[in-house]
């Protein structure tokens, strides 16, 4: 026990223990309750904010219909007989405006049937100008501002006529051989696109909504965001946080933005949604104070109720510890002494283990760094030890978290509907081998199992190892794919070359049709030269057998010696030069440049099945020339461009019939451009067409060494 001498030190000691401790509780209460309202205020925010940007982009959805719906009326309208007719007609020069005029308001009659909203409908000849119309006229001002086009149904923007907002719309109008002959324009009411914009069961207090597009920089509103205000049409807003979300808007985005600045006349947070079927915007704007004051609200009545309970919680801290601190502190010297035969214990021990560790280190890191999954099991399929390699190797089995059956059922310690090396190992007591495939995963592994024996030769674990051998099993499927494929193409030639040549030494025919033998069997001899030598000239490139002559190679001359050659391959498919005449002279095998160009010129070709140009050109960069070939074919997928240059490899062409290869021209061309030093890559689109690129460095550059 602490002497009398020692009383006013300790209570003094003891205060202050009671005093820091209250103060901490408090603060780490404090702290934590922070850290985990604050989360969630933000997140509230958040959830706020989202639920401002779906009613925005719901109100578009509806947008969208309505504009969809209108078009439709006016495809409709432009499908009329009547319409076609007449349109047809004044475009040949056989009827006067006033006999269309007269036709069309007599026709016209049963057009609003179609939709309340139409107003008008006008007439347009293929320059624009006004042939016929019934009901409301567009201004001629606006008429003009109107682009005509040939393509599509067009929907512009909102117009006011005689101080009312009208939407007009615009489709082509083609004849019955699909000529077009003119453009029939439909003038729709908008009352019902306001109201849709207006609805107030989607808009919360102090909110609004604004329908509009970008203009010149500048967010041009087409009518206001509330119903009862002024009537005020297509007017602009210059405030940049306006014009960033009608920005966003129209590229197709939605989100929300809001202001940094706390002094703003207008609304301080946006959200926004594309408008997709005009390239329109809507924006509904709110007060942020008005639309977190919910999540404010309970902000403080949580914090509140915090900050009572840490009061409450440093109060209970106070009175528990005053008795405590008097007993600890009387046992404290006793505690002073025994701590000090404690340091000295562990100090003797620390040195035992220190050895020990050492030795565990030097056994653990050489098990760690081998690179095959390796584990120790018991007998029951306890885990004792595993390296990283099979910590992964177990997790590339399974998504989830690791767990002792799974590890079980893998190592054949539970039914399972195959024999593991595993199990074989415990009843033969012998090192067991086997293979091991994983579907999800798509690897392979080698297993190997050696058993752990006592000294009496009790068998109690075994030491699993797994090693991946997916490569090596993707290298033998690789030969088989290639063996299958080369006979199946080599089979497709040959069948037709003794098909014919049997034809012809069983049956008599005439010279005529003789000759169309002969070069059917010549085609097919070509094209089974031509794959046997891919296959073989891929083989040696990639081998390093084949030898290069470098030499000066002018670009143009050798792109007009191909166009040359295919100029008559395809009356379908003409082939046009783009060859500055200034171009450097590249350092190449001539030959194998050329074998480049036919294998991308055939290519393009052969994925034109519609026709369409061909374009081959070059221009020069530095230190080297650029060639493309070009088409305006079927186009490559996404998912392909980063495989169209590998072995074997062929886009997926069956919809549209087109004959393949084996995938062996661009593998060739890759290997051949690898080989001058240049590089090759391809750019496409669905539907438009594909441009493929090599380069080659010029002579002269340094490297005809």
């Amino acid at each position: 026990m602490p002497s009398d001498a020692d009383h006013p030190f300790l209570e003094s000691l003891r205060r202050k223990i009671v005093v820091y401790a209250v103060l901490y509780t408090l603060s780490a209460l404090l702290l934590v309750s922070s850290l985990g309202i604050l989360p969630l205020f933000q997140q509230l925010k958040a959830s706020e904010e989202d639920s401002l940007m779906q009613a925005a982009q719901a109100r578009t959805l509806a947008i969208d219909e309505f504009l969809a719906r209108v078009s439709e009326i006016t495809v409709q309208i432009s499908d009329r007989e009547f319409v076609r007719s007449s349109l047809n007609a004044w475009y040949l020069g056989t009827v006067s405006r006033h006999d269309i005029q007269a036709k069309v308001k007599q026709n016209l009659q049963g057009i609003p049937l179609l939709s309340e909203e139409i107003v008008g409908v006008s007439l347009l000849d293929r320059q624009g100008t006004l042939v016929a119309r019934a009901g409301l006229s567009i201004p001629e001002q606006a008429l003009s501002d109107l682009a005509v086009r040939k393509t599509k149904t067009f929907i512009a923007d909102p117009l006011v006529i005689r101080g009312r907002l009208y939407l007009p719309l615009t489709t082509p109008v083609y004849n019955e051989t699909q000529e077009w002959v003119g453009t029939a324009l439909a003038l729709f009411a908008t009352h019902k696109l306001q109201r849709i914009v207006w609805d107030p069961a989607v808009l919360r207090e102090g909110s609004d909504a604004l329908l509009g597009q970008m203009r010149e920089g500048r967010a041009e509103i087409f009518f206001p965001g509330r119903l009862g205000e002024i009537e005020a049409y297509n007017f602009v807003l210059d405030d940049p946080l306006y014009v960033g979300a009608m920005t966003h808007a129209v590229r197709g985005e939605a989100g929300v933005v809001r202001s940094e600045s706390d002094r703003r006349a207008v609304a301080d947070i946006i959200a926004y949604a594309p408008v997709v079927e005009a390239n329109w915007g809507l924006l509904i704007t709110t007060d942020q104070r008005i639309l977190f004051a919910g999540v404010n609200a309970l902000l403080i009545s949580v914090g509140g109720l915090v900050l009572l309970l840490a009061v409450c919680g440093g109060g209970g801290i106070f009175f528990l510890l005053r008795p405590l601190t008097r007993e600890a502190l009387a046992y404290s010297a006793q505690l002073e002494r025994l701590n000090h035969q404690l340091q000295q214990e562990n100090e003797e021990r620390r040195r035992a283990e220190e050895g020990l560790r050492r030795s565990e280190r030097e056994w653990a890191q050489t098990f760690e760094a081998i690179t095959d999954a390796v584990a120790i099991l018991d007998v029951e399929g306890k885990v004792l030890k595993m390296n990283r390699a099979n910590i992964s190797f177990l997790s590339s089995l399974s998504s989830n978290v690791l767990s002792e059956r799974r590890c079980k059922v893998h190592y054949g310690l539970e039914e399972s509907d195959r024999i593991c090396p595993f199990t074989q190992m415990k009843q033969s007591k012998k090192p067991e081998h086997g293979e091991l495939y994983e579907p999800g995963k798509d690897r392979y592994y080698h297993i190997s199992v050696y058993p752990l024996l006592a000294e009496d030769g009790t068998l109690w674990g075994g030491v699993h190892i797994a090693q991946d051998i997916t490569e090596q099993k993707k290298m033998e499927s690789l030969k088989d794919e290639m063996i299958s494929s080369v006979s199946h193409e080599m089979r497709t030639p040959l069948t037709a070359m003794l098909g014919f040549v049997e034809f012809l030494l069983e049956q008599e025919v005439d010279p005529q049709q003789q000759r169309e033998f002969l070069e059917t069997v010549h085609r097919e001899t070509e094209r089974l030269n031509d794959l046997v030598s891919n296959f073989l000239d891929l083989q040696r490139l990639q081998a390093q057998l084949e030898t290069y002559q470098f030499e000066a190679v002018p670009a143009c001359s050798l792109l007009q010696e191909i166009a040359q050659l295919f100029a008559v391959a395809s009356k379908r498919h003409p082939v046009r030069l783009d060859c500055p005449p200034n171009l450097s002279p590249v350092r190449g095998d001539l030959r194998r440049l050329q074998q480049v160009l036919k294998n991308l010129l055939s290519n393009a070709i052969r994925y034109s099945p519609e026709g369409g140009t061909i374009t081959i050109g070059a221009d020069e960069e530095e230190g080297a020339v650029r060639f493309w070939v070009r088409d305006e074919g079927m186009g490559i997928p996404p998912q392909a461009l980063n495989r169209i240059f590998d072995r074997f490899y062929r886009v997926d062409d069956s919809a549209r019939r087109i004959p393949g290869g084996i995938g062996l021209g661009l593998a060739l061309v890759r290997e051949v451009i690898r080989a001058h030093k240049g590089r090759v890559w391809v750019e496409s689109t669905m539907g438009q067409g594909s441009t493929f690129y090599f380069t080659v460095p010029v002579y002269g550059g340094g490297d005809e060494g």
